[in-house]
């Protein structure tokens, strides 16, 4: 990242090619196990580090160009996981057309949902409140973000980023009962 400001020129040569090479890998994957799938999604636990006018710079070309070779139709999917605060972010992921979003917890759904109206959100429970929290305090996580973002079908209730080590099996049956009895369409 240092680069980025010490050798800009040469980062956006890099980045550059890191699509290309993104692309050219991920054709020959597909055409090598016959996947006609279209769509694309990514990990990236980095990305929040970077300034707005940063990732704008470098990064959002990348993604550009790989959802244009994979993601071309309306409907395609355009998904990012990211464990981080990327609050400061999500108007540069709109202008590519994110469509599905993993966000860490530190981030609203609220702000999701009026950043990304469009997008599948997956998450927001925070892991740590599903590792320790009681069972009253998860369903009114659960029932707020479904009241936020649900109601369009577009919530996949999840952690946001992760499960945390430790978490219990009983306290993912206390999630998969809190949906089953609060995540419904009328």
């Amino acid at each position: 990242m240092t680069w980025l400001i010490d050798e800009p020129e040469m980062m956006e040569r890099f980045h550059r090619l890191l699509g290309k090479a993104i692309v050219e890998r991920d054709g020959v994957l597909r055409e090598f196990s016959g996947s006609t799938a279209t769509g694309f999604g990514f990990l990236d636990d980095n990305c929040c580090l970077l300034s707005p006018a940063l990732y704008e710079r470098f990064c959002l070309p990348v993604l550009d160009t790989v959802f244009r070779a994979f993601s071309p139709g309306p409907g395609d999917r355009r998904f990012q996981h990211s464990d981080s605060a990327m609050g400061h972010l999500m108007p540069l992921l709109r202008r590519v057309g994110l469509n599905g979003a993993n966000f860490g917890p530190e981030v609203a759904i609220e702000h999701i949902r009026r950043e990304l109206p469009d997008a599948i959100i997956h998450g927001q429970i925070p892991p740590f409140l599903l590792m320790r929290g009681s069972r009253e305090e998860i369903e009114q996580c659960v029932k707020h973000d479904f009241e936020v973002a649900g109601r369009t079908g577009q919530l996949i209730v999840t952690t946001a980023g992760s499960v945390s080590c430790g978490t219990s099996i009983e306290r993912l049956q206390w999630l998969m009962e809190i949906v089953d009895e609060h995540t419904r369409y009328d």
